[in-house]
């Protein structure tokens, strides 16, 4: 009897360690959501305001426990727009 609830035990601990970092490991991730916006040339105002603006809203979806429990992290780049003369 003793035998099998140690056994018991050493079972159930085995399978909480091999679970529990997947676990958290999960729930720590962060939601990326990718953004290409005119940071150079001609429209780099717009793109300025518009990334201005979905950091603001990144940091208040992040302040309420982000999206699913994951924080949202901006992935940005420029689309390099090259003024053409007229």
């Amino acid at each position: 009897m003793i035998k099998h609830k140690s056994l018991y035990t050493f079972f159930l601990a085995v399978l909480s360690l091999l679970l529990f970092p997947f676990q958290s490991e999960a729930q720590v991730k962060p939601l990326k959501i990718g953004v290409v916006l005119c940071l150079s040339g001609g429209c780099q105002q717009t793109g300025t305001h518009a990334l201005n603006g979905m950091m603001l809203a990144r940091d208040e979806i992040n302040s309420k426990g982000g999206i699913l429990n994951r924080p949202v992290e901006l992935v940005v780049q420029d689309s390099r727009e090259v003024d053409s003369p007229s």
